[in-house]
């Protein structure tokens, strides 16, 4: 899916299925899963709660 050349964005699709994939599973576990960064998945969650937050 993803490949995991820096500084590149992972696709929408990813990024979607991950936060989806994180409400049942552990950030590792989607890591590998989709095989992304960690770094990445925790990003995505905080762009996510500070969007839920902002409204």
């Amino acid at each position: 899916m993803a490949n995991g050349t820096p500084g590149k964005k992972a696709p929408n699709v990813v990024r979607v299925r991950a936060l989806e994939l994180l409400k049942s599973l552990t950030v590792k576990q989607v890591c590998d899963r989709l095989g992304v960064s960690k770094s990445c998945v925790r990003n995505w969650r905080r762009e996510e709660r500070e969007a839920a937050e902002n409204g």
